[in-house]
């Protein structure tokens, strides 16, 4: 609705608003697709939701984290893959803290807080080994979250990439 971009010297900016605002709706239409409708006041958590996990003031501490040498080096290695991609590297250890307190609640084993696609897609993680309490948490706070590397590594070849195939053989190396 800027008036300023509907001039002709400035249809670059135009089309790349165009570009963020329609990213963003096709982001919000997904989501509703994949958990339900939005509320109002809300962006990117789905109404309903919350029921499912408990509140953050009375949750203790849900841990998180990395379990032994061979799933640090799982999980350092995606993130070099995904890089390799030409995708944002991910936040190795990301701590997870209550918004009103800013206390400490769990940790992601990797995360994208800002997507794989800064602005243009939803939060994602990659949980290996987490118990249900730290995926509803994930679940609740907007994140795509994955309990695998390989379905991680799925997800970004065929839906962020949007290649046709894949190549499970050259994913995993």
């Amino acid at each position: 609705m800027d008036q300023q971009l509907w001039r002709l010297d400035r249809y670059i900016d135009f089309l790349e608003e165009r570009k963020r605002l329609l990213a963003a709706a096709a982001n919000r239409f997904l989501e509703e697709l994949l958990h339900g409708p939005l509320d109002e006041d809300a962006t990117t958590v789905p109404r309903g939701l919350a029921d499912f996990a408990v509140a953050a003031e009375r949750m203790p501490a849900l841990g998180g984290g990395v379990d032994g040498d061979e799933e640090e080096q799982e999980l350092l290695a995606l993130n070099s893959w995904v890089v390799e991609q030409g995708l944002p590297a991910g936040e190795y250890l990301f701590e997870v803290n209550d918004e009103e307190t800013g206390e400490p609640l769990a940790i992601f084993d990797l995360a994208w807080p800002a997507g794989l696609q800064p602005e243009l897609s939803a939060p994602v993680a990659v949980l290996i080994g987490e118990a249900a309490e730290l995926l509803a948490l994930a679940n609740e706070r907007g994140y795509r979250y994955f309990t695998s590397i390989e379905a991680f590594k799925r997800y970004v070849v065929k839906d962020v990439l949007a290649l046709e195939e894949v190549d499970l053989a050259a994913a995993r190396a």
